[in-house]
Formats: C-alpha cells, sequence, structure tokens
C-alpha cells in the first residue's frame, strides 16, 4: 500500500482493515482448531483474533451506531482479543498464564472507556487509556517472543515481535496525540496522524503474515508427524505382518488377494507370489465355495464385522488343507475401499484327529467295514424308507465255517488276517449303496437297498461262491453259510434280524456252505441247539 495512501487513511476505513485482517487470521486458526490438526493455542488464537476483528468492525460504525457498540464495546473487544492472543503465546512458549488477571484488567479497562464516554465524556482520556492498555499487551506478546531460547528462535519469531513492536508503538504515538497537540502544516498533524496509521496497518499486517507462517509451519510438523507416524506404522504393520505365525492375507472388495504373509504361504504350500492376485474362491475347495459364499455374505450382510468358519483351502498339489478361518471386513479411511483381512490357524492335525474318532465310531477297526452300533442306526433308515415309501430292500447275513477250528491251529493273527482279506474281497464284490457290516466275530451283515429277496438271494449265492474260491492267509480255503431275508412293510429290527439270523441257523444245521431264504413270514420258534 503506497504510503500516500496511508498517510490519508480515514479512520472507519483503518478499522475495517483490521478487521478483515482479524477476521482471516480467526477463521483460519478456527478451521485449525474444529479440524484437531493445529496446536492447542489455535483456539485462543482465532477467539482473539476473531474478538479483535469484531471490535474493529464496531469501531468502523462509529457515528452510525451508538457509543455504547461503536465505542465501549468495540475497543473493549479489541483489547480482550489481544488479551487471547497473549494467551496463545504463553502457550506456544509453555508458559503459564495469569486468566484472573488478565479478565480483570480488561474489565476494568472496558469500565475506564465507558467512564470516559458517559458519566464524564473525554476523548484523549479514553484513547490514552485504550491506547496505552493496547500498546502494554502488545509490547508483553513482543516480550513472550523474544523470551524464546536463542536456539528455538526463527525469523518468524523476530518478524513478529517487531510487528508488535511497531504497533505498540503505533498506539503510543496515537496516545501522544491525544496528550499534545502536533502543529499544523503538512508536517504537524496531519503527518503524525498518517505515520501513526501507517505504522500500525504495517505492525498489524507484519504479525498477521507472521501468524500465517506459523500456520504454515504447524501444517509442514504436522503433516511431517503424521507421514512420519504413518511409516512407522506401516514398518510395523510389515514386520508383525510377515513374522506372524499365524497365517494371514489380505483381499480387495472382489475378494482377490492382495497381500499374503509367509505363513500363509507355507500353510498353502505356494509361493507368495503365486497367491497375490488370486481370488480366495479360486483356492477353495470346489464342493465348498457355494455353501462358503452364501453363509459369508449373510454373516457380513447381518452387520457382523467378522465371520468365522472352519474351511477347505486347495495346496499346490491339489490337497485339502483345513483351516479355522476369521474374515473380518475393513474401510481403509484414506481411500474408503473395503479390504478383507483373513486370518488362517492350520487345523489338519484337529481334523485328522476327529475323522479317526469317528471312523473308529463308525466302522471296524480289523475289517474296515462298519461297526454294529452304526449298522443299527442305518438299519433303522432303511426300514423307515421301506415302511414310508415301499420301497424294496434285502439283508444278507454269513459267518465263516468252523472259524474257532482256524483260531485254534493257525492262531488268531491268521484269523485276523483271513477276516480282512475276506471282508476286502466281500466288500469289492457289493454296489456304493450296499453296506457291509461286521456284526460279531466272524458275523457279517449286508444291507442291500432297492433289492428284493430274489435278488439277494443271487448276491448271497455269489458271495458263497467268491469266498468257496479264495486261498486265505496260509493257504487256507474256507466257506460261509448264508442268511437271506427280504424287508417288507411293517418289519421291526428285532422281527427281521430274528429273521435273517433263523435263516443263517438252517444254512448251518442243513450242512454249511449254502444259503437259505427266510420266509417272508416268520416261523415257529426254534428248539435249542446251535451250530458253529
Amino acid at each position: 500500500m503506497p504510503d500516500s495512501v496511508l498517510l490519508h487513511l480515514d479512520i472507519q476505513t483503518l478499522f475495517l482493515l483490521l478487521a478483515v485482517l482479524g477476521a482471516l487470521v480467526a477463521v483460519v486458526f478456527g478451521g485449525l482448531w474444529v479440524q484437531g490438526v493445529g496446536r492447542p493455542e489455535s483456539g485462543p488464537w482465532a477467539a482473539g483474533h476473531g474478538l479483535a476483528g469484531l471490535g474493529y468492525l464496531l469501531s468502523a460504525l462509529r457515528g452510525s451506531a451508538p457509543e455504547l457498540l461503536g465505542t465501549v464495546l468495540g475497543e473493549t473487544l479489541v483489547l480482550a482479543g489481544a488479551v487471547l492472543i497473549l494467551k496463545a503465546l504463553h502457550q506456544r512458549a509453555g508458559r503459564p498464564f495469569a486468566d484472573a488477571w488478565a479478565l480483570a484488567g480488561v474489565i476494568a479497562a472496558g469500565l475506564g472507556i465507558a467512564f470516559y464516554t458517559y458519566p464524564l465524556p473525554s476523548p484523549p482520556a479514553r484513547i490514552v487509556l485504550y491506547t496505552v492498555a493496547g500498546a502494554g499487551l502488545l509490547g508483553a506478546c513482543s516480550a513472550v517472543l523474544l523470551a524464546t531460547p536463542v536456539r528455538q528462535r526463527t525469523w518468524t519469531h523476530l518478524l513478529m515481535s517487531g510487528a508488535f513492536l511497531f504497533a505498540a508503538a503505533g498506539l503510543a504515538a496515537r496516545a501522544g496525540l491525544a496528550l499534545v497537540a502536533p502543529p499544523a502544516g503538512p508536517f504537524g498533524q496531519p503527518l503524525v496522524h498518517g505515520v501513526s496509521k501507517a505504522v500500525l496497518v504495517a505492525a498489524v499486517a507484519g504479525w498477521t503474515l507472521g501468524f500465517l507462517w506459523l500456520i504454515t509451519l504447524d501444517l509442514r510438523r504436522t503433516l511431517e508427524r503424521e507421514v512420519t507416524s504413518r511409516r512407522r506404522s506401516e514398518r510395523l504393520f510389515r514386520s508383525v505382518f510377515e513374522h506372524s505365525a499365524n497365517a494371514i492375507a489380505l483381499g480387495d472388495e472382489e475378494g482377490r488377494i492382495v497381500l499374503a504373509n509367509p505363513a500363509f504361504a507355507e500353510l498353502l504350500g505356494r509361493p507368495v507370489a503365486e497367491l497375490e492376485g488370486r481370488s480366495f474362491r479360486e483356492l477353495t475347495h470346489p464342493d465348498d465355495v457355494a455353501k462358503e459364499t452364501q453363509r459369508i455374505r449373510e454373516g457380513l450382510a447381518a452387520g457382523f464385522g467378522s465371520v468365522r468358519l472352519e474351511k477347505r483351502f486347495l495346496d499346490h498339489g491339489g490337497r485339502s488343507v483345513w483351516v479355522d478361518l476369521t474374515l473380518s471386513r475393513l474401510r481403509d479411511t484414506v481411500a474408503g475401499d473395503i479390504r478383507y483381512i483373513a486370518v488362517a490357524n492350520d487345523i489338519r492335525a484337529r481334523k485328522a484327529a476327529e475323522a479317526e474318532l469317528e471312523y473308529r465310531a463308525t466302522y471296524d477297526a480289523l475289517t474296515g467295514a462298519v461297526n454294529r452300533l452304526h449298522f443299527e442306526d442305518l438299519l433303522d433308515r432303511e426300514l423307515y424308507r421301506v415302511n414310508r415309501y415301499e420301497a424294496e430292500a434285502a439283508l444278507v447275513m454269513f459267518d465263516l465255517d468252523f472259524f474257532k477250528a482256524v483260531n485254534d491251529a493257525h492262531g488268531h493273527a491268521t484269523g485276523d488276517a483271513v477276516l480282512r482279506e475276506m471282508a476286502a474281497r466281500v466288500q469289492g464284490r457289493l454296489r456304493d449303496t450296499d453296506v457291509l457290516a461286521r456284526w460279531g466275530g466272524e458275523e457279517f451283515l449286508v444291507l442291500l437297498p432297492e433289492t428284493d429277496a430274489a435278488a439277494a438271494v443271487k448276491v448271497g449265492e455269489d458271495l458263497r461262491r467268491l469266498v468257496a474260491g479264495t486261498t486265505f492267509a496260509g493257504g487256507l480255503s474256507l466257506t460261509i453259510s448264508v442268511g437271506v431275508a427280504g424287508i417288507h412293510r411293517g418289519d421291526s429290527m428285532k422281527a427281521l434280524l430274528k429273521r435273517v439270523d433263523d435263516a443263517l441257523y438252517t444254512a448251518k444245521t442243513a450242512g454249511r456252505n449254502r444259503l437259505e431264504r427266510a420266509p417272508d413270514h416268520p416261523p415257529a420258534p426254534r428248539g435249542p441247539g446251535g451250530a458253529g
């Protein structure tokens, strides 16, 4: 701004200019304080400049507004704003500030301005009180900045300190004008007024620039801290991610793997480079894809942040890898994208143990045939099916003839080998839907779904010939006796088992190595006795 303009600047325009500068700094610092980006003193700085700007605006309206607003409230607000700026400087320097004394001083100055405006109107006294108080506050601001340790002092501190001193000098000059009228003429009162205004405007502009530069420095430092913190967090995450014993993979919104740690790659027997870019669906056992996809969608749609399930991945060789998987949905706070993090724990050993327990609870350990307990469950279901749908089914019971003699003559090891081989050969001759069960000792049952009694007789004869034509361990040749019974609507398990057992008993008493079919209706109870 040219000197000639500053020298002839009227007081209202000067106040408006100061109001605009105060509002500018207040908006900038207030925005930083609301966003939580600036330093703690951003709030007092914003409030101080805002109050001072409002005070200057009211002062500019002097003549158009009541004296209470334009003079008393306007000048009091300017002083209150200066106090808050001084407080902000103390906070920045880490020095204590006497809030109570400062508030008392503002109230006293406001009362004095009001006193010299209404009860005892005296513009010179009011101007001196206002300008001296303002000069003292600005001088105190300069002193705080100059008290900054030399190693921490920058040119910004010197600029702002000088600006506050210039502003204090401008107010002091104005106080002097109020006390001593300068001589008239071009180098008299107009010159002093113009110089004081110019000094005041230049000083305010200087400390405004200083404050804006401090904002820039604070923002830069905040950004540097955030970048440093982010980099530190990224390094920490990468270290935890890479060295975690848990298998971890990060996926994008489409379910493609973006990052996979070495533990995840080792779990699936694939290199990390091969995993990244592939979808979780590709690595899932094909039998499980539809069911798991539906379960995950339902879980996330219900508002759960994560879904936990046991699933099967496929390793590089296509083998199943059972894992306990926790899939969590995350939102990238910067980009706003959806991310998924999968944490997998290897449960293959547990699954193998469970499968072993289930096998032992279902199958006979020696022969691999279904055990008695599980067979009873299957037979009960088949009886329900026959009764409900009038389906056909049959039951075959057989046992090795004179098997006790094999154990006595050749030992139980040979007897066990005979049972294993016989069960394997019989199982190989049956359909996938047929069920072979070890009923006890050398006695076996075969459940034949969708098979009538006549067809079951053919199966039984086929099995009898199969065993008779087999040379077992130790060069042994053995035979079996067979009983067959059709399963009819209304049969109970107890009655059915009795009928087929009676048919087997008849085959044994009739000479062994033969088959007998049970009648459709149970015969009269047999007499005492048995066959081996």
